[in-house]
């Protein structure tokens, strides 16, 4: 990995730890350096009430991030050839929640997740977030699923090489 991505994705990896709205034992980012990742199990439903059940469901909640570069995206800002190269990225959140249980205590933490990137800028402007992505409900199937529901929380950039 050079060294202008790796400060790139640091920087990324660094605003989501700080920012998060799921607790950081139940954050997977092993890929991009992160500590290893075992997911959790789903609270039995017998250990849910009604005067625990949103506290108990939103903990269980889990989410991975993952950074592509897309490749082909760069191009030049300008017509001198030594100018700065931009090139495109994307951000997605995967956010696991427990099946069967409703949405209620889900969709506060997708909004407050989705909020993370939108808009922001980095490494003095030379990487910038776009608007937030509208959050997708993902379909998986049952047999992979084991209870698991996901939303894709997306997010595009544009980093500015530094020459």
């Amino acid at each position: 990995m050079s060294s202008s991505v790796e400060t790139e994705y640091v920087q990324i990896v660094t605003l989501w730890r700080a920012n998060c709205p799921v607790a950081a034992a139940r954050r997977c980012f092993t890929d991009l350096g992160g500590p290893t990742f075992d997911r959790p199990q789903i609270p039995s439903p017998a250990s849910i009430t009604t005067s625990n059940r949103e506290t108990k469901l939103a903990g269980a909640v889990w989410i991975r991030l993952q950074i592509d570069g897309i490749a082909g995206s760069a191009y030049q800002m300008g017509i001198d050839p030594a100018c700065k190269t931009r090139r495109i990225g994307s951000v997605t959140q995967h956010l696991y929640y427990p099946l069967g249980y409703g949405l209620d205590f889900v969709l506060p933490l997708v909004d407050s997740a989705r909020a993370i990137f939108h808009r922001e800028s980095l490494s003095s402007g030379l990487i910038q977030f776009r608007d937030a992505e509208a959050p997708l409900m993902v379909e998986i199937p049952a047999d992979t699923s084991a209870g698991w529901g996901r939303f894709d929380l997306e997010n595009t950039y544009w980093v500015s090489e530094a020459i």
